[in-house]
């Protein structure tokens, strides 16, 4: 079976009408990633794509295409179609002082307890494997979800409450300065460091395509992209306690403040919608917020 055909077919777009947008863009790379990331369109699934124009190119050459244009090409099998580590509707949610981390449905209010840590969580992330990755305060610690260790990634000389995983990298964001960092999953090792535009305050950050975006106390939610300190202001709507910053299935955004309240933004329109409160039966203060995989669903569920 073709893979990017049927994968496509679920889309409603034909194999050719993505063909004539790769052919048609191959000199934005940015916009045929962004398109692919949003749609879960993998590397091997492109090389399917383009195979009539460049014969016997294989996905491992177009993720080294947009590798040389700057962009992370190995995440584009970050959630391969069909797999148990595709993202859901469903939240992971932290306590800032019990070390509890929570399983949430943010459209049914649907709340469950799946890990206890017992130390202070600032914010989590999680990678493609669906390990997980927390903040406490100057320290990052991995969580590997296969054999249930939790060791420190790394100590840094900062502040961190912000913490986003896009490919091989766990990004931080600081209460402190405007810096963006990023370290290897698995060293530790600081592998990037930029300066972001806007308040200092990161509530959370989030990864859609190749733009990151923050809420920050002052600016509200703010886009910037990976290698520019610019930024663009989305809404103000998610300013002051919003700690916790996801995106969702549909390449959306949906924003927690510490108090529980929900919003989820269109970026397509701007519209800002209220969802039901998360019941904070347990929770003393929500610290952050991460997509959950659907690996977490069939563990937890």
């Amino acid at each position: 079976m073709n893979t990017a055909a049927s994968h496509l077919a679920t889309l409603g777009v034909t194999l050719q009408q993505a063909r004539d947008f790769v052919v048609n863009n191959i000199g934005s790379p940015k916009v045929i990633f962004d398109v692919a990331t949003t749609l879960k369109i993998t590397s091997g699934m492109l090389a399917e794509i383009i195979a009539d124009d460049i014969p016997g190119i294989t996905g491992a050459q177009i993720e080294s295409f947009f590798t040389h244009s700057g962009l992370p090409g190995k995440s584009l099998n970050s959630y391969p179609a069909n797999s148990s580590m595709a993202p859901t509707d469903y939240v992971l949610l932290s306590d800032l002082s019990q070390g509890n981390i929570y399983l949430y449905n943010p459209l049914t209010a649907e709340n469950k307890i799946i890990y206890s840590f017992n130390r202070q969580i600032t914010d989590l992330a999680v990678d493609s494997d669906g390990n997980i990755y927390i903040s406490e305060f100057s320290k990052i610690l991995k969580f590997n979800i296969s054999n249930g260790s939790l060791e420190t990634l790394t100590n840094y000389n900062g502040t961190f409450n912000s913490l986003a995983v896009r490919g091989d990298t766990v990004f931080a964001a600081s209460s402190g300065n405007n810096l963006l960092l990023g370290f290897d999953k698995d060293t530790g090792t600081l592998v990037s460091s930029q300066q972001l535009e806007g308040s200092v305050s990161a509530g959370d950050i989030a990864f859609i395509g190749n733009d990151i975006f923050r809420t920050s106390a002052f600016n509200g939610l703010l886009k910037h992209t990976l290698g520019s300190a610019d930024s663009t202001l989305i809404s103000n709507e998610t300013n002051f306690d919003y700690f916790g910053l996801v995106a969702t299935p549909s390449g959306d955004l949906r924003a927690f403040s510490w108090q529980g309240h929900v919003k989820e933004i269109d970026l397509a329109t701007g519209e800002v919608t209220s969802l039901p409160d998360v019941p904070l039966i347990g929770l003393n203060q929500l610290s952050g917020a991460a997509e959950a995989l659907q690996i977490h669903l069939d563990a937890f569920l």
